[in-house]
């Protein structure tokens, strides 16, 4: 995002949060768009990809939703799948989306992808990678390494590594944080724990196990590893005192708009949330400063 990108972005921020908290209107600050359901992976947890190719939103479809969040005052969208980066529609991809959404007047603009497939030139102001596993830790080591091909091999100017702490991989956070120390392409890294979409399996961990994580990664960033959880929002966590469902964030797929997330009639998913971007929104309306600074840092990358 450049430099004057960056202002009319904060400006629209701090317009949002007068008319929110001293008008009290309600309108959500981010959109999500989900392109797909196909993904060229099989990650465990994840079962978007079994819905496949049909399940996939058209190129109409998409214009016409973006307009649609342009009318309601959104500015702020957030691009994801499946894996946005294997969706096609009518000639366009990702960074047609990404186009036309700048062309509307979209002043922020992120993508989340596995990170196997090309994602130097989509034109986000920030690139969200979600690895599958990584290899000495978890997951399916073909998949790492085309992922890693990718992140040493990018371009882009504000690629961050996204997290998703599970039980299999919970003993491994301070080698993810050295290994993102130690590359040069990689600004930083975003932690989620793991939501029980589909019901409490063998990756799910109670709040007192996530606790305890919380606690390794505050003192992980009192290190000085590149975390962008805030401190405000890791210790909201903790407290357990965050509130959900949101109305910060409003989803559409297919059509349908759904507050939140696609699963917010489901108490115990909900309950047991690990999203913890909503959380750090949350931090940004309340004044506390490290979400704030880490707010600011996601998209403030200048390209």
């Amino acid at each position: 995002m450049s430099f004057p990108g960056m202002v009319r972005y904060l400006l629209f921020g701090a317009g949002y949060w007068v008319r929110r908290t001293i008008f009290g209107l309600r309108a959500p600050f981010i959109a999500g768009l989900v392109l797909n359901q196909s993904c060229n992976l099989a990650c465990d947890g994840c079962r978007v990809r079994q819905a496949g190719r049909d399940a996939d939103a058209s190129r109409a479809e998409v214009e016409k939703a973006l307009a649609d969040f342009r009318r309601s005052g959104v500015r702020n969208l957030a691009i994801t799948g499946g894996e946005p980066f294997f969706w096609e529609s009518d000639g366009w991809r990702v960074r047609d989306v990404i186009r036309e959404a700048r062309r509307l007047g979209f002043l922020a603009v992120t993508v989340y992808t596995n990170g196997t497939l090309p994602f130097d030139d989509c034109g986000a102001d920030a690139v969200f990678v979600s690895p599958h596993g990584m290899e000495g830790i978890s997951g399916n080591g073909e998949a790492w390494q085309k992922c890693r091909e990718n992140l040493d091999s990018t371009a882009h100017p504000n690629v961050i590594l996204n997290f998703t702490i599970n039980s299999r991989n919970s003993s491994t956070i301070r080698e993810v944080c050295e290994f993102v120390r130690g590359h040069e392409r990689i600004r930083g890294v975003f932690f989620y724990f793991h939501t029980p979409y589909y019901g409490r399996d063998e990756l799910f961990q109670p709040m007192e196990e996530k606790r305890q994580i919380v606690r390794e990664i505050l003192a992980l960033k009192r290190e000085g590893f590149p975390i962008f959880n805030s401190t405000a929002a890791l210790k909201s966590f903790d407290r357990d005192d965050w509130k959900r469902p949101s109305d910060l964030c409003v989803v559409w797929e297919r059509g349908r708009v759904f507050r939140c997330c696609r699963s917010n009639s489901n108490e115990d998913s909900c309950r047991n949330c690990g999203y913890l971007g909503y959380l750090e929104l949350e931090q940004i309306l309340a004044l506390k400063p490290s979400a704030i600074f880490e707010g600011t840092r996601y998209v403030g990358r200048h390209s």
